[in-house]
């Protein structure tokens, strides 16, 4: 459990840092207001979970454990690329503004943070519940879901929410 918290406190960090560009302005690159942003943005995510998968991995050779290893950066990297596009585009934002795309968006890194565990959790107590084909991966993706954002928002509250109250008070 210990080391599943040490392998995410590189996307920690990154989420802190992306935070940080946001409230205080400093990042200034045109292509975070256009909507084009959103696909680099899915690009770089989906790079990054290419460099995760074993076939590639396995073609890297001797290399594949570093490509192993930054994948899930470098797709964290492309997932906070789009939230700042989202943020910083006018027509975007209105469109993903709403009250439940807010919230959402409010507990999504704690539910990043968190889903792995639940998922691990919920599967090993299923296992012999839900059907294993397609139908028990919807059950199983339905249950997490519903168990993730009451995690997710205690996360928010508890570690989240004051650092960007402390932010804005600057």
């Amino acid at each position: 459990m210990v080391l599943y918290f040490l392998c995410k406190f590189r996307a920690f960090w990154l989420g802190i840092l992306v935070g940080y560009l946001f409230k205080t302005d400093k990042l200034q690159l045109r292509v975070l207001n256009k909507a084009c942003g959103l696909l680099i943005g899915f690009a770089i995510a989906n790079i990054g979970k290419i460099f995760f998968y074993s076939s590639f991995v396995k073609s890297m050779g001797n290399y594949g454990f570093i490509f192993e290893s930054i994948g899930p950066l470098v797709m964290t990297f492309g997932f906070a690329w789009m939230i700042l596009v989202s943020l910083r585009n006018e027509i975007v934002f209105k469109l993903i503004g709403n009250k439940v795309f807010v919230f959402l968006g409010r507990i999504s890194y704690s539910f990043y943070l968190w889903h792995f565990i639940v998922l691990w959790y919920l599967y090993a107590y299923t296992i012999n519940i839900f059907p294993q084909n397609a139908l028990g991966v919807v059950y199983l993706f339905t249950a997490m879901v519903v168990v993730l954002i009451p995690i997710s928002f205690l996360s928010y509250k508890l570690l989240e929410e004051f650092y960007f109250k402390k932010v804005s008070t600057k």
